[in-house]
Formats: structure tokens, sequence, C-alpha cells
């Protein structure tokens, strides 16, 4: 009689380590894997950031994150007929009729007559730059003839744009022929995006409730709870965490940005993945630029021509706004035909050089290219502007302080160039970072941070051995080695990925923050890197082994151990907020074994 037997081989992802079975997060023996490019953040990561900031969205378009610039979104402890609304930040509007009835459950019912109305408002004011505002509620009419800007409306500024479930509702009227009033007993979300804030400091006017004017009828608030925020679209209501209890006090909190940006390539619309940065200032005021208007004007031997808002190209970057077109004159026997604005960037957050101008702009004539002069102060480039939007930028070397001019100019000596443009930025740094929308002040971004809770039984990591692969694009080089990528305890560092200019850096650091082992390499400004390294500290004559887009790398040990414990991944938060350079990461992955030289190679092809 025979007796068969089959084997079958552990597959890598079921390796054991130390007699105990490691996890399959990644399914090829990773055990930690996060991939960014499909738009959402892994629960187990906790993201901040203090201020709103732009990306490039699936569409192509920059666009502000998600974000709400409202508190007390739910009319939290509101309850009766009319309460007072002086600690809840809203207020009746000055109109005297009409009857608001607070449920005590989050809801409002609204009713007014022919004669009498009611309606609640809210103002706040924030800078523009050129990006519209949006505000939305849910709510349904419970009786009576109410069209949509008798339920919403906004005070200033006047012109608005109504939206039913987030279609136009200059677009609805054929789904109920003869009637701009909006069905009874169903509920839908209303919103509203106002005419693009382009200078300053506006307050603008947010209402809920009815206004009569002939109309009667009632409309119960739902789900009233506001959403207002910087944006080319509506979108779906996004609390305000700032607010957690009933308190006055905690009704007044700020503004909530907690949402993270995931980038897209803006020609192939690919997903880069979660957009990482650093904080920055731009310096530039009216960065959606207006020659007429100080600090920007024109120049030159033949001055140029600006039309502000030009509509025959189309819209700008942010398919929202309009850009401005200038029709350059030729440069011949004199000074050249710009636009210009002089810069006070005497307070250079940096402490050092250099610094970035960046720009988008388009030619508006079919199928004709013209060169470009983007020059700040101490450097300038030469462009080639195509009939397609595409952001150009040039960076230049300063000392700490800097008072100068940023000109874009035609120095053609024969040929008139036409083009729009959009979006000027002035930042400390080399290379550019997201786009800061400004007004008639400068405007600021926080850094974008994040963290994970780790634990070693998780990660079946022994704190000596492992290989870990970061995939991403360096859209601005940091500064002062700033960790944007680490696993770490308290004090000490087991696997890192500071930046330091356009070097990365693969690091293991033991408590006294000395360097285990250490690898490096440039990447190169705006283009995608694969950066692998790995380590085996048990071995009696260690080398950390690496890899960059498949060039292999290699350093010898520099100190011993011990190493500490890990239990945190994070993402920018552990040096000043300037010093960290703007990265996309498309995915982060680790494993608990040091993989050799060629498997490293194999790990960093594109």
């Amino acid at each position: 009689m025979h007796r068969f037997r089959s084997w079958t081989l552990d597959p890598p992802e079921w390796r054991t380590q130390r007699n105990r079975l490691l996890p399959a997060e990644g399914g090829d023996g990773s055990t930690l894997s996060l991939d960014f490019t499909g738009g959402v953040l892994d629960p187990r990561l906790s993201f901040t950031r203090t201020t709103n900031a732009t990306f490039i969205n699936s569409r192509g378009y920059v666009e502000w994150a998600n974000s709400n610039m409202y508190w007390n979104t739910a009319f939290e402890g509101l309850s009766g007929s009319n309460p007072s609304l002086t600690s809840s930040g809203w207020s009746y509007g000055g109109f005297t009729g009409g009857t608001a009835v607070f449920n005590g459950d989050g809801t409002v019912t609204v009713t007014v007559t022919t004669a009498d109305r009611r309606a609640i408002f809210r103002s706040t004011g924030f800078t523009g730059g050129g990006l519209r505002v949006i505000a939305s509620v849910d709510v349904t009419i419970t009786s009576g003839s109410l069209p949509s800007n008798q339920v919403i409306n906004t005070g200033n500024p006047a012109n608005s744009q109504h939206y039913v479930n987030g279609v136009a509702w200059n677009n609805l009227h054929p789904l109920w022929p003869g009637s701009d009033v909006l069905p009874t007993n169903t509920p839908f979300n209303l919103s509203f995006a106002t005419d693009s804030l382009t200078s300053g400091t506006t307050s603008v006017y947010f209402g809920i409730g009815c206004q009569g004017n002939g109309f009667a009828g009632s409309a119960t608030f739902s789900n009233p709870r506001w959403t207002m925020w910087n944006g080319s679209a509506t979108v779906p209501y996004y609390p305000n965490t700032s607010a957690t209890n009933n308190s006055t006090a905690d009704r007044y909190k700020s503004a909530d940005y907690q949402a993270p940006r995931f980038d897209y390539d803006p020609t192939t619309l690919t997903p880069r993945g979660l957009l990482i940065e650093g904080s920055a200032v731009n310096y530039v005021l009216r960065s959606t630029v207006n020659p007429v208007s100080s600090p920007w004007s024109t120049a030159g031997t033949n001055l140029p021509t600006p039309t502000v808002d030009y509509t025959g190209g189309g819209f700008a970057p942010d398919n929202v706004t309009y850009p401005t077109r200038i029709q350059f004159g030729i440069s011949s026997g004199g000074s050249p035909s710009r636009i210009i604005q002089q810069t006070t960037y005497t307070t250079n957050p940096t402490t050092a050089n250099p610094y970035t101008v960046s720009v988008w702009m388009k030619s508006n004539t079919a199928g004709t290219n013209y060169t470009i002069n983007l020059y700040s102060t101490t450097g300038n480039n030469l462009v080639t502007v195509t009939p397609t939007w595409q952001r150009f930028q040039v960076v230049n070397t300063s000392g700490t302080s800097l008072v100068g001019y940023i000109y874009i100019a035609n120095e053609s000596t024969s040929v008139a160039a036409d083009v729009s443009i959009w979006g000027v930025q002035l930042e400390a740094g080399n290379g550019a970072s997201s786009y800061i929308p400004t007004g008639g002040s400068t405007g600021s971004r926080t850094e974008d941070s994040a963290t994970m809770a780790i634990t070693a039984a998780q990660l079946g990591f022994d704190l000596n051995r492992y290989t870990m692969r970061v995939r991403g694009r360096q859209n601005k080089f940091g500064l002062s080695f700033a960790r944007s990528v680490r696993l770490h305890d308290a004090s000490t560092e087991q696997i890192g990925m500071p930046v330091n200019n356009n070097t990365l850096f693969g690091t293991s650091r033991n408590s006294s923050n000395a360097a285990i082992a250490e690898i490096s390499a440039a990447a190169t400004l705006n283009q995608d890197f694969r950066f692998a390294w790995a380590l085996d500290a048990d071995l009696a004559t260690n080398t950390m082994l690496g890899s960059l887009n498949q060039s292999p790398l290699s350093a010898s040990r520099t100190a011993v151990g011990p190493m500490g414990s890990t239990t945190t991944l994070s993402f920018n938060t552990n040096a000043l907020g300037t010093a960290y350079a703007s990265i996309t990461i498309r995915d982060i992955k680790f494993w608990p074994r040091q993989m050799t030289a060629s498997e490293l190679n194999a790990l960093t092809a594109g």
C-alpha cells in the first residue's frame, strides 16, 4: 500500500519569525501596507491641519480641501419658539414675522405667511482669493409653496447659484413642469455658491428660513447642519469637530480643516496619493492677478493690455473663476512689455535662501506658443507657454531679507504675446508647494501631519531587522533634516525617511539619537521616487542596504544599539513646520526582514 504525501511551501506572506505567525497585511509579506492612491485615508491614521489648503482634484482642477468654517452647525442646545440666538452664533437677521420652532433634536421648523417672514442668519469673515464660498443644508418643505431661494439665501455677495442635490436649480425646472416651487415632503440638500471672492476679507451672510415675499408655507430643516467652505463644487456635509458640546465657549471655536488632500496629475489625472506639506506663506498679493490694481502694475516701452476676468479662453485652473488676459507688446528699442509687482519679503521664514516663484499660464492663440520670462529679483526663467494651462516655476537665491520685484514679461523683439495668467505665488524654499490664494493680504497654509499607533506585534518588528519602502513625489525640497516619514517612539527612531534639501535619507537611530545606520540619495524635484532601505542590526558586520529607482545604495554601520520600541507611524511631526518638504506619498510598506540588494532593486522598479 502506498501512502501519498503532499507539501505546501509557506508563501512569503506566511513566513514565521521567532516561532510566531506574522500578519499578512499586504499579501506579499509586508506587515504594514498603506496605499493612498484610492483617495481614502486609512482609518488608523489621525490627520490634522489648522488651515485650509488646495490640491489638484481628480478632474485636474485646483480645489480647496473639504472643510467647515461654521461651528455649532446643528443648532446645538436650542429649543422652543423663536428662542434667543445670542449665544449660538446665529441671529434672526432683523426679520420679525413668522416663527422658528427649534424642536430640541437639532431640527428647526420655519413658518411664514405671504406677509410675515422669518430667517436665521450667520455671518463670517474670511479672505477671498478667487475661489468660491459654498454653503449647504438639508431641508424638507412640509407645506405651502416655496422656491429654493426662499428657503436658503445669501446676503453678501448677493449673487449666488442655487443647487438642489448638487444640480443647478435653473436646470431642475423640467423635473417639475410649470413650477419653480420645490415639492413638499421630500428631503433635499439645498446649497448655494457665491460669486468668486477675489480680494480682501469679506463678510458673507448665509441664511436658512423662509423669506415670504408673496409665498407662504413651512419648511422643516430636518438636518440643518451647515457646511461652509471655499471650493468649486457642492460637497456633502463636513462636520466641524471643533464644537463638541453645548457650552457657549465651545460654540465659538474656530473652523475645522481636518480633511486630507489626495492629489492628482493635472494632465493625465493619475492619482498621486496623499499630499503632505510643510507650512508656507504666499507673499504675492492679489494672486489671481489684476494689473490695474496695486500692487500690480504694467511697465515697458510697449505697455501690455490687461483684461481682468477674461471669458474668451475658458475658466482658470480652478474651473470656476476666469483668468487675467495679458496682451504683451514687443520689446523693441527699450524695456520689455511686462506686468510687475513689488514684493516685501523681509522675513524669510527659512532664514536662508532659496525662494520660488510659480504661476499658471496658457496661450490665448490656438496652436501658438510664446516664450515668456518669469523673473524675480535675482533669477529668471524663460518658459514656453502653450495653449494648455501649465504651472511654471523659477527658483531664486537670496539673503535673509528681500525687497524686490516679480515680473512676467515678453522680451521678444518681434512677436507680441497673448497669454492668460492665474495663481502667482512667491514662497520660501526650493520648489512650489500647493497654491495659496491671496487677496489684499498675504495667504498662509499650516503643515499637514498624521500619526498612527503601531505595535511590535502588529509589525512583527524585533527592532533590529526590517525593510521599508516609500513611493511618492517630491514637490518641494525639505530643510534641516526634516523627518517626513517615521516609525518611532518618544526617543527612538527605528525607521525614518528624513528629507534635507533634495536628499532622501533612510535612517535607523537609537535612544541617544545616534545613527545605527543611514543611507542617502538625491531625488529629482517633481519626479516620482521609489525609495527602499533595509537593515539587519543583528549582523556582526552590518550594512544598511537601499535602492532609489533601481539604483543600489549602501552605507556602513555608524553606531551600535540599543534600539528602542516602536509605537507610532508619523508624517511631519518633529521639525519646524517650514522645514518640511512637500511630498505626495503614493504608498508605504514595511517587511520584518532585511531584503537583499537585488530584492530592493526589484522593489523600486517603476
